[in-house]
């Protein structure tokens, strides 16, 4: 059974601060809290009601967990890191449930033959998007995994200064990349293409 609620309306007569009140005491993170504070973002939302204060950290996920594009069970799962929250949103709804689940994820030794489970926890973002295919929406096998590393050109070092992007531009532009349905790479090549067009995308 979804644990994520998709109606709302038994919220339509609950005044705006009893809702407010809600969603800022509903942070006792479980997948069922995360689940009713979307229900209650949701009809907040549809009221017209200002949430922009609640788009940090995994309130960001709110607004897709109400319309059941990211698990409760998954937010909760990965709560320390948002950017590893939005590599695994890619996944079906049902392997992101099964992904939290089991709490673990085969990380492949790029440089060998063996792979270790990891557990969620302890998952960096670099190896969940190793072993995420965001493009697809699947889990790599270990083996998929070494054979997408050898595809991978090799990177030379560009001798001109490279930019560094403050970690809430980084944020947004993975944001606005999901809610594209693209990578974030192919999000800002998009952005460089159409920097001389008439034609933009929503710019971080």
């Amino acid at each position: 059974m979804l644990t994520t609620p998709n109606r709302t309306n038994d919220l339509a007569y609950v005044t705006i601060d009893e809702l407010i009140d809600q969603l800022d005491g509903a942070w006792g993170l479980t997948p069922y809290t995360v689940a009713s504070s979307a229900r209650v973002y949701a009809e907040l939302e549809r009221r017209g009601y200002d949430l922009s204060k609640y788009a940090r950290g995994i309130g960001k996920f709110l607004p897709q967990v109400a319309r059941g594009e990211v698990a409760p069970e998954l937010v909760v799962a990965l709560m320390a890191d948002p950017t590893r929250i939005l590599i695994a949103a890619a996944l079906p709804w049902d392997q992101q449930i099964a992904l939290a689940a089991d709490g673990r994820i085969d990380i492949a030794d790029i440089g060998g033959e063996g792979a270790t489970s990891v557990p969620l926890d302890a998952c960096s973002a670099s190896q969940l998007g190793q072993a995420i295919d965001e493009t697809t929406g699947t889990i790599r096998s270990p083996d998929e995994q070494r054979e997408m590393a050898k595809q991978r050109p090799a990177r030379t070092r560009p001798k001109q200064t490279r930019l560094t992007l403050p970690a809430h531009v980084l944020d947004k532009i993975r944001i606005t990349a999901i809610e594209h349905s693209i990578t974030p790479a192919e999000y800002v090549e998009k952005l460089v293409e159409k920097c001389d067009s008439t034609e933009t995308m929503e710019a971080p």
